[in-house]
């Protein structure tokens, strides 16, 4: 009896401490990812130039006109209309959209901007300090620079890359190229992907004029330029074959008015030519009739 009586006095003087249900220091949390910030401002890229009808699409929303200063992030959209420009610019690269052209944004950071492409578009990379990787259209061939200046003329059915400066690796249907200063390279609607080759010494542009008088209210024009170039006849854009063939309709008023043709080739520079027709309607139309004909 005596030593149950010491027991329990025992576990008295113990108290609270030797419950089963004791209380134990809690574990430390583990350390939670916080959320961005309200209102924290994600990667972006920023419309740096805006000239003529320029407009900005977010994510996939309505299409809206566009102004210098604007933040693009991923998945947004600038698109440039006839006589238009803009650039897109991040730390250490310039994506410049010539008119009728489209970016839309994969992926910006500091140093680097991924984009899909359409029309013409140039690129200027500062060696060491960014990098750009351009996707042309919904296609394979994707054009990739950690230094230098490029351009991408991807209308229609092939797909020329240029470079003035430095170089531009070339990617297509597996297989990659490197296209270096004063070079080029074209892409074929099935993905086939030439060897560079030296472009012209010369900005390419041979026009076949028609005769300088006329009682028709157009005349037809057809020239030649080299593969990838732009074409304006009387200032209106005009489609281009793969071959650097085009063709044109040009419409005329009474009197005599000169007709303009300007290119600009795959390395941005330009080049044009002009020539004079009188239209007078006074001026019988000659028809010709055949000789197998009775």
């Amino acid at each position: 009896m005596r030593a149950a009586a010491a027991l329990l006095i025992a576990f008295a003087a113990l108290g609270p401490a030797c419950r089963c249900d004791a209380q134990r220091p809690a574990p430390t949390p583990t350390p939670r990812a916080e959320a961005p910030a309200p209102g924290a401002e994600m990667p972006a890229a920023v419309l740096t130039q805006s000239h003529g009808a320029v407009e900005l699409q977010r994510g996939g929303g309505a299409w809206g006109p566009a102004a210098s200063g604007e933040h693009i992030g991923a998945s947004d959209g600038v698109r440039t209309h006839p006589d238009a420009e803009a650039e897109v610019s991040v730390d250490g690269v310039r994506v410049k959209l010539h008119d009728r052209s489209e970016l839309r944004l994969a992926a910006v950071s500091p140093g680097l901007l991924r984009a899909r492409v359409h029309g013409r578009v140039e690129s200027n990379v500062e060696t060491g300090k960014g990098h750009v990787y351009l996707q042309v259209n919904d296609g394979s061939t994707v054009a990739d620079s950690g230094g230098g200046h490029f351009l991408i003329t991807a209308e229609g059915k092939a797909v020329v890359v240029a470079a003035t400066e430095g170089a531009v690796d070339v990617s297509s249907a597996g297989k990659t190229v490197q296209v270096r200063e004063g070079q080029l390279t074209r892409v074929e609607a099935n993905g086939a992907l030439e060897q560079p080759a030296a472009a012209l010494k010369k900005v390419l542009l041979a026009v076949q004029w028609p005769g300088d008088k006329t009682n028709r209210s157009s005349i037809p024009l057809a020239g030649r330029v080299a593969a990838g170039s732009r074409v304006y006849v009387q200032g209106e854009p005009v489609e281009v074959a793969p071959s650097g063939e085009f063709h044109a309709d040009v419409r005329l008023r009474d009197g005599t008015q000169k007709i303009a043709v300007v290119t600009v080739d795959p390395l941005g520079r330009r080049t044009e030519a002009e020539s004079e027709v009188t239209r007078d309607q006074s001026v019988p139309q000659v028809k010709v009739v055949s000789p197998f004909k009775r």
